[in-house]
């Protein structure tokens, strides 16, 4: 599946230190403009990186 396949890019940017802990990931928009794929399938990239406990979600809405 797609997204996994862009998971698997950003862990092993995690791996490789190239994302610090703490650090921005890129918007839905602008992961998906760059990967060339649907919101979607960015969306469903990022929800897979937080069930398998590489990413944690924070709100910043009030």
């Amino acid at each position: 599946m797609r997204y996994k396949r862009m998971a698997d890019h950003l862990m092993e940017d995690i791996r490789q230190v190239k994302v610090q802990p703490g650090q921005k990931l890129p918007s839905l928009r602008q992961l998906a403009r760059v990967n060339e794929v649907s919101l979607t399938t960015a969306l469903n990239c990022y929800r897979y990186l937080e069930e398998m406990g590489w990413v944690r979600t924070t709100s910043t809405m009030s």
